[in-house]
């Protein structure tokens, strides 16, 4: 009888440790282990590779379980930057009097932002963007408003220009030759809020139909994300 007793005690002892709150240092657990005071581990075993996921506290204290995508923002951010081959040809039109410049090269790009057949950058996430884009034509001309522009296209609206520089090829008749005066360079930049999916990509403001932008380091623009 003394021996069955004793086995009955010592089940409901077990069943009342696994099923109840256990506290340390308190003696009403909010949890199954409530722990009111240090915590020291001696020994963790060492994880190699991509962590999921870390452990936190809530507002009442209780550990919970958190991917790490939504405690740590990620610090891979957007650095692009683009040109042409030798040489540069305009592509579709994208508004009236702007045709798209083809940068078909990239020199870097980190995360592969920018498609080199679509010659558009789109945005991976929500932020803040530096733009800067330049170049240079192949012939001076010797009149036209030639300009250089930044354009901004979120999902599917039309394109809009936010940033440009523009302005009339100019030569001096000095009787029987005429000086161009104008620079033959074209450049412009802008600070941006995108979100993610819009897409950046650059048009040149040209008189004629088969103008010749140069290549290589005449010709170029940068991404890079600053926020």
């Amino acid at each position: 009888m003394r021996k069955t007793t004793f086995f009955v005690w010592v089940f409901l002892l077990k069943l009342t440790l696994t099923t109840a709150q256990v506290g340390i240092g308190t003696e009403t657990p909010q949890a199954m282990l409530d722990i009111n005071g240090d915590l020291r581990i001696g020994t963790v075993e060492t994880v190699s590779g991509t962590v999921d996921y870390v452990l936190v506290l809530n507002g009442q204290q209780i550990v919970n379980q958190v991917a790490v995508s939504d405690v740590m923002p990620s610090n891979q951010v957007s650095f692009v930057k683009g040109t042409g081959g030798e040489t540069i040809v305009l592509g579709a039109d994208i508004l009236t009097g702007w045709k798209t410049i083809a940068f078909s090269n990239v020199e870097f790009d980190y995360n592969g932002d920018y498609d080199t057949s679509s010659y558009q950058f789109t945005a991976p996430k929500d932020g803040i963007y530096q733009i800067y884009a330049q170049y240079r034509t192949a012939s001076l001309l010797s009149a036209g408003n030639l300009g250089i522009g930044i354009f901004k296209q979120s999902d599917a609206e039309d394109p809009v220009l936010i940033a440009e520089e523009s302005y009339l090829q100019v030569g001096v008749n000095l009787g029987l030759v005429t000086i161009e005066v104008s620079p033959p360079v074209r450049k412009t930049q802008t600070l941006v809020t995108m979100t993610a999916g819009d897409k950046i990509f650059f048009g040149s403001r040209t008189p004629i139909v088969n103008l010749t932008l140069l290549g290589g380091p005449e010709s170029f623009f940068t991404i890079h994300q600053v926020r």
